[in-house]
């Protein structure tokens, strides 16, 4: 296997979404050290993200996104899929502008 590795029974699967840098990394125990770390480059998002998980038959484990402590702490900025929600519920929520504004989309 050339990037990640299998994990055991208890061990803690962390996965980092940057929407900024458009990247994707995971983490073993808190830990980016290879062979984990970024997998994913140059993401392009169209219509938002939701999170999902596939696993073999007989798999158990425990998701965890935000609604309890972390094992492991966050990079500095990062905020869990719950508290992202929550900022992006609160933003829709505030009163918006009549006012026309002129944009145009940035290119990278």
């Amino acid at each position: 296997m050339s990037w990640g590795m299998q994990w055991d029974d208890g061990q803690v699967v962390g996965v980092l979404l940057d929407l900024n840098q458009r990247t994707m990394s995971f983490t073993l125990d808190g830990s980016y050290a290879k062979p984990m770390g970024l997998a994913f480059e140059n993401i392009s998002f169209i219509g938002g993200v939701m999170p999902a998980l596939t696993s073999n038959p007989g798999f158990t484990g425990k998701l965890n996104f935000g609604s309890a402590p972390f094992k492991h702490a966050l990079p500095s900025g990062a905020l869990a899929v719950q508290e992202a929600v929550k900022e992006r519920q609160h933003v829709l929520s505030l009163p918006q502008s009549r006012d026309e504004l002129e944009w145009s989309p940035v290119d990278d």
